[in-house]
């Protein structure tokens, strides 16, 4: 049995990285990933993906990005997240995967960012002209932080 039929049967706790080579945040998480996995064998089975090799799993699973993980607890998804997370980050997120618990609040930095950057379109849309384009894209971007933010409280 390949690794992908696990994933919709599976009643254990299990993480699941979709990733591809390519992927840089992929890269640099790894050896975080693999480390904080290790720590949580025997409570949590950990299974990779490489969505360039295997498309098809990655579009059942409805990924759009990498890297994703997707924490599943008695054969249902209860946690997913997209991006680059740190260790501690990983660990909080296989903790509640293994314990049952409520999901992380992950997202604050990646909801921070948005409304930082979408304000600094904003403001360039409105000494650039104004820009009408570019203040609707900046309020857009930070609407989608703080909705992000609002999400994660």
């Amino acid at each position: 049995m390949s690794q992908t039929d696990r994933i919709p049967t599976t009643t254990a706790p299990t993480v699941v990285e979709i990733r591809t080579p390519q992927c840089p945040a992929c890269v640099a998480m790894e050896p975080h990933l693999r480390a904080v996995a290790e720590q949580h064998a025997g409570t949590v089975d950990f299974i990779q993906i490489d969505a360039s090799v295997d498309p098809g799993i990655a579009a059942e699973l409805g990924v759009r990005g990498t890297p994703t993980l997707v924490g599943f607890r008695d054969g249902v998804e209860v946690v997913r997240t997209v991006g680059r997370l740190s260790s501690s980050e990983l660990d909080e997120l296989f903790t509640s995967i293994a314990e049952g618990t409520a999901p992380p609040r992950l997202g604050m930095r990646e909801a921070a960012f948005r409304i930082v950057a979408g304000l600094g379109v904003a403001a360039v849309g409105v000494f650039a002209g104004p820009a009408w384009p570019l203040i609707a894209i900046g309020a857009i971007v930070t609407g989608w932080g703080g909705f992000t933010w609002l999400r994660t409280r």
